[in-house]
């Protein structure tokens, strides 16, 4: 989905996955400003409510320069 975070344009993919029979969370962020863009991936497979919060955190604090 396309979002704002912050001053950044957001497309964000968030979705479960399975690999080797464990569930597991895919969170994928690519932010621009319009001249320069970075992206975010954190996949987690243990507690994936709270790795999928801690990388949402996470990503509302990047910063490009």
């Amino acid at each position: 989905k396309d979002e704002k975070i912050g001053d950044y344009d957001a497309i964000i993919l968030d979705s479960q996955t399975i690999h080797q029979e464990k569930k597991g969370v895919i969170y994928q962020v690519i932010l621009t400003d319009g001249t320069q863009s970075i992206m975010f991936v954190g996949s987690g497979y243990e507690n994936t409510d709270r790795m999928r919060e801690k990388y949402v955190k996470t990503v509302k604090t990047i910063k490009m320069k």
